[in-house]
C-alpha cells in the first residue's frame, strides 16, 4: 500500500546520500590490509601474478597511502575509511609503503607475487 511505497521512497532517497566505501567494488578482493597505530597490520602479502586487488582499511586518525613504486600503485586512504585498488603485477617481490612524509620509514611491507 501507500506505507510500503513511502518506505521504498525513503530508502531509495537515503541510498543516494550513502557514499561508496570502495573505489573498485566490482573486482573481488584478493588481499585485505589494515592500517592502524601508524603501521600496516599485514607486512607480508602474497598473491598470484596477474590482476591483484588490494583493499586497505585505515583505522588511524590521519591519511595513509598504499604505494608500490615499481608497479605505479599509489592509493590514498582517508582516515577511518576503506579503499581498494586493482593492478597487474608480474612475479617478483615488491616493497609497499605509506608515502605520507614521516610514515614511510615505519609503514612498509613486502608483496610477493607468485607465478
Amino acid at each position: 500500500g501507500q506505507i510500503g511505497l513511502a518506505l521504498l521512497l525513503v530508502v531509495t532517497v537515503a541510498s543516494l546520500f550513502v557514499r561508496p566505501r570502495t573505489v573498485t567494488a566490482a573486482a573481488p578482493v584478493d588481499i585485505l590490509v589494515t592500517a592502524e597505530n601508524m603501521g600496516f597490520a599485514q607486512t607480508e602479502l602474497v598473491a598470484q601474478n596477474g590482476t591483484i586487488t588490494v583493499q586497505i582499511t585505515n583505522h588511524d586518525l590521519w591519511w595513509h597511502t598504499f604505494t608500490i613504486d615499481e608497479l605505479d600503485v599509489d592509493l590514498n586512504v582517508p582516515m577511518e575509511a576503506e579503499r581498494s585498488i586493482s593492478f597487474t603485477a608480474p612475479p617478483g617481490t615488491y616493497t609497499f609503503y605509506c608515502a605520507i612524509p614521516g610514515h614511510e620509514t615505519i609503514m612498509q611491507g613486502t608483496l610477493i607475487v607468485r607465478e
